[in-house]
């Protein structure tokens, strides 16, 4: 494990990366990461029939129906990894957030006005791309917000500063590279900047939340990119 001696490489933009910042227990994680995806799907989804169409889909704890595509072609996603973590993951991941942390500090002193915006933070969660998976175009602060209209009180997007991604499997652009740990496809693309960024694992990526760093997930084309993320 390192301890945030990786210097900054600035993309453009604010967004920064430190390459390779982190080692750790590799094959571990990316097993309890897909373990708990699919614990998380298979608690918040079950395979219905849609009443209406006759087709089948999934239902949500609240009764509501969704395609099955919809949600199959979704980013998969561990939100609640904190609660039901055994105790090396917690260690694991405790150690994550410190790191990140110490790397904000370094992200601030290349962007010291952004620390006056940052009044809080949440822990990081799993989120999974599987082959085909991508993600459209969009900001981390995108609230979706009407003027006198009512906003449901966790629409927390407005808090968001500085977005914060850790990879945690390589990228690799050969097909006949590809084995059980890595993805090929599925680079983070910032439409505004012109910025291409192919990820490796233990790479640390920070850019701002606002519009500037709206960003897309380009389709994975083989295996699954698998990444920890959280907002300041």
């Amino acid at each position: 494990m390192k301890d945030n001696n990786v210097e900054a490489e600035h993309l453009g933009g604010g967004v920064v990366v430190f390459r390779s910042a982190l080692d750790l227990d590799w094959k571990y994680i990316l097993e309890f990461a897909k373990n708990s995806i699919n614990k998380e799907k298979n608690e918040m989804y079950k395979p219905a029939v849609n009443p209406e169409t006759g087709k089948e889909c999934y239902i949500n704890k609240s009764g509501y129906f969704f395609g099955k595509d919809s949600i199959e072609n979704m980013p998969g996603r561990g939100s609640s990894i904190h609660s039901y973590a055994d105790e090396k993951f917690k260690q694991i991941f405790d150690f994550i957030e410190e790191a990140k942390d110490g790397y904000l500090l370094k992200y601030f002193e290349l962007f010291p006005l952004a620390a006056k915006c940052v009044w809080w933070k949440v822990k990081g969660h799993i989120v999974q791309y599987k082959e085909g998976v991508y993600l459209g175009l969009h900001s981390d602060v995108s609230a979706d917000y009407v003027y006198d209209v009512w906003t449901p009180v966790d629409q927390l997007a407005t808090r968001n500063t500085v977005s914060t991604v850790f990879y945690l499997n390589d990228c690799v652009d050969l097909q006949s590279e590809i084995d059980e740990t890595n993805f090929s496809g599925g680079h983070h693309y910032f439409n505004y900047l012109d910025i291409n960024f192919q990820p490796q694992k233990g790479d640390i990526l920070f850019f701002p939340s606002n519009y500037m760093a709206a960003h897309e997930v380009k389709p994975v084309s083989s295996r699954r990119k698998i990444l920890l993320f959280r907002m300041v």
